[in-house]
Order: C-alpha cells, then sequence, then structure tokens
C-alpha cells in the first residue's frame, strides 16, 4: 500500500500526524511519502522521514496515495486531489461540513474520522480536542487585544474542548465562568459583561444540523459588548 502523509494548510497549525519514529516499522511493509516540509513546525526536517525508510513527495503525488494521513480536515482544492476510491483519515467533524462530506462522497471517498474511533467503551482513541480547544481560546486573546488578564471568559460545555479553553484562560489569570446545559435556555441572561464567549458544547451527530436550534442566536449577539469574542 501507498500511504501519504501531507503537510498541514491552516496558518496556525505547526503539527503533523506521524512522526519518523512512528513510521519505521510501516515503512518496512508499505511505500510511506511524505509531503516536503510536513514536519517543519515541530522541527522534523525531511531528512529525518528519510532515515525513517519514508520519500519525501510533492503535494500531488502524496495526495495521490491509497491511503491519505493528516490531522485537520482537507479543503475543497486538497479533496480534489485525493484519488477515486482511496482512503482518507483526518479530524472531519462532517456535521459541521456538509461541502466537506459532498466533496469526498463525489471523489468516492472511504472517509475514516479520526474523532469517530473509539475503544470498547465508547472513548474516542485520537483525542486531540484539548490541544483545539487551547490554540482556540489563545486565538481569542489574540483577537480581543488586551490584558487577557482583565477578560471576563465564559465557557460553554465542560467536555475535552472546553477543558483545554479553560486551562488556556486560567493560565492567563482570566476570569473563568463555566455555562452548562442547565444554562443554555436562557443564554441571554449570560451573555452581557462577556468579553469571550466559547461555545464547547458536545453536540450529537445530526445530518440536518442546519435545522438545530442554536443556543446563542444572532439576535443575541447585539448584547455582546463591542470588541466582545
Amino acid at each position: 500500500m501507498r500511504i501519504g502523509v501531507t503537510a498541514e494548510n491552516r496558518p496556525l497549525e505547526k503539527r503533523v500526524i506521524l512522526h519518523p519514529e512512528e513510521l519505521q516499522s510501516i515503512s518496512h511493509r508499505h511505500e510511506v511519502l511524505i509531503e516536503s516540509g510536513a514536519g517543519l513546525g515541530v522541527g522534523i526536517l525531511d531528512a529525518q522521514y528519510i532515515a525513517a525508510g519514508c520519500r519525501i513527495a510533492r503535494r500531488e503525488k502524496v495526495y495521490g496515495a491509497d491511503l491519505v494521513l493528516r490531522i485537520k480536515e482537507p479543503v475543497p482544492e486538497e479533496v480534489r486531489l485525493l484519488k477515486p476510491g482511496s482512503m482518507l483519515m483526518s479530524m472531519m467533524h462532517l456535521r459541521c461540513a456538509p461541502v466537506l462530506e459532498r466533496g469526498l462522497i463525489r471523489q468516492k471517498i472511504i472517509a475514516i474520522p479520526l474523532e469517530n474511533i473509539k475503544d470498547a467503551l465508547g472513548r474516542r482513541i485520537v483525542e486531540a480536542v484539548q490541544e483545539t480547544g487551547r490554540i482556540g481560546m489563545e486565538y481569542a486573546f489574540e483577537l480581543w487585544g488586551r490584558d487577557p488578564a482583565k477578560a471576563k471568559v465564559k465557557i460553554m460545555g465542560y467536555g475535552n474542548v472546553a477543558q483545554g479553553a479553560i486551562r488556556a484562560a486560567m493560565e492567563k489569570f482570566a476570569s473563568v465562568e463555566i455555562l452548562n446545559r442547565r444554562h443554555f435556555p436562557r443564554m441571554d441572561r449570560h451573555l452581557p459583561g462577556t468579553d469571550i464567549l466559547v461555545d464547547a458544547v458536545n453536540r450529537p451527530f445530526r445530518r440536518d444540523v442546519e435545522k438545530e436550534t442554536p443556543f446563542v442566536t444572532a439576535g443575541m449577539l447585539s448584547l455582546l459588548k463591542p470588541g466582545s469574542v
């Protein structure tokens, strides 16, 4: 099998899904292609992948592999590079990404969302969401543009994404309030005075996500202070 490991495409995303030491045993049995520069964000050089038995290849060649591996979901341009009938393993969150879902179906891709891989007890095996919450919180502080210690942060939910956001906010000495499902029906009471609102609610999968009633409606956004995030 030809396996492709891609570089990530998000401006702030520095991770790579597999490191050279994790690929050594795989490269003995399969051809492993690494997109040039895929590991630079975490200090891994192309030469280190080559030493692990992998080959460095251009982007189009990597996306043409039988199995393509990455962390974040691909953008439409990358989906079109995938070989029909091939497999893609990445975070996908298809309930929030109908364009991606349609693109994968159109391209006849066998999609394996990393977030759906669970053990016998129903626990996610691939867990990167606390890091997602942390990065999101740090970016929110950057957008807010003031001293994080003076921010009034309200976080909806208490799952893994929320815990990553909570940890990042507390490290900055921000005032943090956690909102649970008991609070959601009256979000209009909790928005005034909020500097940063984080929606980290774990919602069940549903295809008709556009019909789902949001906890925070467009009309409620006027209750936030100007400059809030």
